[in-house]
């Protein structure tokens, strides 16, 4: 439905509208339901976790809390993309915790309604399973898919244990010995 309340109709038919943040990496567009994104901010300066490898970059903490900052092109592993002072950080809810991607660019909100959504089983071919991560595939009028992703499975449950672990670290060692967080407070 519309902000109206009215169902919107697609080439396939009606249904129920959902709103969602699209952005892109490299040259693919991506999309989460707007429900999961908190905000975007610029590209702030980031604690390094300890002990913490792979696409997650750092820490940032914003309105009292800490908050990891992945690297959305080297989770997903694209070429690697130099950051630069605007480069958007999509704060979004995965699962019970927040955390910060890095993206190229928000590029827009958009509805889209269960009719414009393919499920990753019904266009992948046989014996090929999809990753969670992928919710869907939204068929649009640009020439590219939109691939709509579900954060609840960004991270496997051991890679979500080391994330809290490593927060947890950061709030109790200060770069001088004393207590306290050793974040940067982000903009917002």
């Amino acid at each position: 439905m519309s902000e109206t309340g009215e169902m919107l109709t697609t080439p396939n038919g009606p249904g129920p509208a959902r709103q969602v943040v699209t952005f892109r990496l490299d040259q693919q567009s991506y999309a989460l339901p707007v429900e999961m994104v908190i905000q975007v901010v610029e590209m702030v300066a980031m604690t390094r976790l300890p002990h913490i490898d792979g696409s997650v970059v750092g820490a940032i903490n914003l309105h009292s809390e800490i908050i990891p900052i992945v690297d959305l092109r080297g989770h997903l592993q694209l070429p690697e993309a130099a950051h630069q002072r605007h480069t958007p950080i999509l704060l979004a809810q995965a699962g019970q915790h927040s955390v910060g991607l890095i993206v190229d660019e928000v590029t827009d909100v958009i509805s889209i309604t269960p009719d414009q959504i393919r499920q990753p089983v019904d266009i992948l071919p046989a014996g090929v399973s999809a990753r969670p991560l992928l919710q869907g595939v939204v068929r649009q009028a640009a020439p590219a898919p939109l691939l709509l992703l579900d954060l609840q499975y960004l991270f496997q449950p051991s890679q979500v244990q080391a994330l809290i672990e490593a927060i947890a670290s950061l709030a109790h060692v200060h770069p001088y010995g004393t207590a306290g967080p050793v974040l940067h407070e982000g903009s917002g």
